[in-house]
């Protein structure tokens, strides 16, 4: 999954990084799971990383299908 490839890169400890797609219901969500002390990179200053990796599952999913982001902590 691309958004989990583009989480390794950024952060310290990248064999630490899951990305799943779980379904729910109305659309799906990509569940980003980093180490706890890798949180503060995936989300970056004021929250930028974070709205851009979810800007592209938003694109990712613009066949019809409803994609969302979530960052869990682990």
């Amino acid at each position: 999954m691309m958004v989990g490839d583009l989480a390794r890169l950024l952060v310290d400890h990248p064999d630490q990084v899951q990305a799943t797609v779980e379904d729910r219901g109305r659309g799906s969500v990509v569940a980003l799971r980093v180490a706890t002390g890798d949180m503060g990179q995936v989300i970056g200053r004021s929250g930028r990383v974070a709205r851009a990796l979810r800007t592209l599952v938003v694109a990712a999913g613009r066949d019809g299908s409803r994609l969302t982001l979530d960052i869990v902590d682990e």
